[in-house]
């Protein structure tokens, strides 16, 4: 996984071999909560590595670089399975990683799937064409299991990139006011969020010409 030269093939015997790990500890976990537990070994329960030779910073990073593996994979259908969410929780607690490191990975490559699908939704029309362009944005969060918060930041992101592109030459012409006027629309940015941008991108434009 740390090879510059790793290929699909690489990542998928990874997730395999995690998938066989996820699969031996939901047997110890059913061992666990059998009827007939205590006429088992004691000590029967989930797998963890904490206390092991991967307990440490140094080690984790490892662990860290299996579990954005696995979450990568697990997204690489444009969406987050439930059982795939599960198994994400699981590996978490195997690993010994902490709430915020897991959800720092995951946040991570779950924004880039969801500029990727928004991206292709503005592209072939279907946001800009959809009944209901909110409906749609939260439909994509909820199949991505995406907090839609995250989602707006995004948008606001993509909408002051463009106002930056179209009055990079000082001037934003009537084709450039409808492109930005469509792009508020289809991702749904409210009014005061689009009067900020411009205060601060235009409103900086301005500032400087005067000032010269």
């Amino acid at each position: 996984m740390k090879s510059r030269t790793r290929t699909v093939q690489d990542v998928v015997k990874v997730v395999e071999e995690l998938d066989k790990i996820l699969a031996f500890d939901n047997k110890l976990i059913s061992l666990k909560n059998h009827e007939d537990a205590a006429s088992f070994a004691c000590g029967d329960g989930p797998v963890s590595v904490s206390g092991g030779k991967y307990d440490s910073e140094r080690e984790k990073d490892d662990l860290k670089l299996l579990y954005r593996a696995y979450v990568t994979d697990a997204l690489s259908g444009g969406r987050m399975e439930e059982h795939k969410l599960a198994a994400l929780n699981q590996l978490k607690n195997i690993f010994g990683l902490g709430k915020r490191e897991a959800e720092s990975i995951t946040l991570d490559i779950t924004s880039k799937v969801y500029r990727k699908r928004l991206a292709q939704a503005v592209s072939s029309g279907d946001l800009e064409f959809s009944d209901s362009k909110a409906a749609f944005l939260q439909n994509l969060c909820e199949e991505l299991h995406f907090d839609p918060q995250k989602a707006t930041a995004i948008h606001e992101e993509i909408y002051r990139q463009k106002l930056q592109q179209c009055a990079a030459d000082g001037v934003l012409s009537d084709e450039d006011v409808k492109a930005l006027t469509r792009l508020r629309v289809m991702l749904c940015i409210p009014q005061h969020t689009i009067d900020a941008a411009h205060s601060d991108i235009c409103g900086s434009l301005f500032e400087k010409v005067v000032s010269s």
